[in-house]
């Protein structure tokens, strides 16, 4: 039902893959990266640090448009959000100095998940496969 209601009050539907990342883990801090997700329902709680949050105050500082939703915030600089106004939901970049968006990052959710975390281990020198290799 948070979920429900984030889209609700952002004007926006969450593709499916996002929706089972928020259901199944919440959010994700990897490797100093928070991939935001929906902590609760309490919106205008200053002290909650989320996509909903996140959003809604990039929407009034930033120009952010309406369609996107942030998952993450590469330190103020740009923002990787999820494209809503499409169902597969491709995740592009916001320039918060340029309000614009630059490109597209990852035609979904879980592809940009998976590669996050594919180049953290391969950072770490940490073999990765999957069963496509």
């Amino acid at each position: 039902s948070t979920i429900k209601e984030a889209e609700t009050r952002l004007g926006i539907s969450f593709p499916d893959d996002y929706r089972q990342f928020v259901r199944d883990y919440g959010d994700l801090m990897i490797n100093g990266v928070w991939i935001y997700g929906i902590q609760n329902s309490n919106f205008d709680d200053p002290m909650i640090c989320d996509g909903v949050r996140a959003t809604l105050d990039a929407r009034k500082v930033s120009k952010l448009p309406d369609n996107l939703f942030i998952i993450v915030d590469e330190d103020g600089d740009e923002y990787h959000c999820i494209d809503c106004s499409k169902p597969y939901g491709p995740i592009v970049r916001w320039d918060v100095y340029r309000s614009e968006m630059t490109d597209e990052l990852n035609a979904s959710f879980s592809e940009y998940l998976f590669d996050r975390v594919r180049r953290v281990f391969e950072r770490k020198g940490i073999i990765w496969k999957t069963a496509k290799n």
